[in-house]
């Protein structure tokens, strides 16, 4: 599989996408996803949520309303 391929998937799911450019790191988001969909990459230079398992996501959108920032959209 492609680096891009896998970058890809873990930026989406089959419901939401996010952009990492937009995530300050605040981890709303974390705290409403109840399914265990999203992680964290928290560097001390760099640090935004991420999908780590995009199977987990079931759709409700939590991370849509709850962000900020809008770094997440809706597919």
């Amino acid at each position: 599989m492609k680096a891009s391929a896998r970058r890809s998937r873990r930026r989406s799911t089959k419901y939401v996408r996010v952009d990492t450019g937009r995530c300050t790191g605040c981890w709303k988001c974390l705290d409403e996803c109840t399914q265990g969909a999203l992680g964290s990459l928290n560097l001390w230079f760099h640090k935004h949520v991420v999908i780590r398992d995009p199977e987990k996501c079931r759709g409700c959108k939590r991370c849509i309303a709850v962000c900020p920032n809008g770094a997440f959209e809706e597919l």
